[in-house]
């Protein structure tokens, strides 16, 4: 495939098709892999790569792609670059508040699995005409039923029915430290899946 983006291949990923989206996602990723290199402070360098990073963005924009809006030459690339950036300073926070013992854990990359499993919840309520909606929901769902059944159920009613930590555990029959234990062991196991069945790679 040509480096150059293809119009009408923008457009069919615009219209929901996820075969196209990842395809452009493909063009994009050495702009997008230099772009984050340049803006990496070195103290997070010594933990994560550009790729570490460019990981977490493909899930977000394959769930926000119907906010893109198309302005000037160029403004797909941008639109992703600003979902990196912002990935980016995330992740540059967390390490410096860890750093100053604020126990924020860096590099866990739960976060977009978390925002896709909230996704999911909506979804469920309110299904999207989206192809591109329709094909990331069932991915969440079938990397729902490869998790061990514990695992499964504490991610559901911590992260899709919004239950809190204390009445998970009760509900579970657990201590809150085993029913959080649950919960961090079955997003690392989902975060791997969506990686794997989203092919952005």
């Amino acid at each position: 495939m040509s480096e150059q983006l293809d119009s009408e291949l923008v457009e069919r990923a615009l219209q929901g098709d996820a075969h196209a989206l990842q395809d452009v996602l493909r063009v994009l990723r050495p702009r997008l892999l230099a772009y984050l290199q340049r803006r990496m402070p070195l103290e997070l360098r010594r933990l994560l790569g550009p790729d570490d990073v460019l990981q977490d963005v493909w899930p977000e924009a394959f769930m926000r792609i119907h906010a893109f809006r198309p302005n000037g030459p160029d403004a797909f690339y941008r639109w992703l670059a600003t979902i990196a950036l912002n990935r980016l300073k995330d992740l540059i926070r967390a390490h410096r508040s860890q750093k100053r013992g604020g126990g924020k854990v860096i590099g866990n990359g739960d976060e977009p699995t978390v925002a896709a499993l909230s996704q999911l919840a909506v979804y469920s309520r309110t299904p999207s005409a989206s192809a591109a909606d329709h094909e990331f929901m069932a991915a969440i769902t079938r990397a729902m039923g490869e998790l061990p059944a514990d695992q499964a159920t504490a991610v559901r009613m911590r992260y899709i029915e919004g239950l809190g930590v204390d009445e998970g555990a009760v509900r579970m029959g657990r201590t809150e430290p085993a029913f959080l234990m649950l919960c961090n062991r079955g997003l690392k196991v989902l975060r791997a899946e969506l990686r794997s069945v989203s092919r952005f790679r």
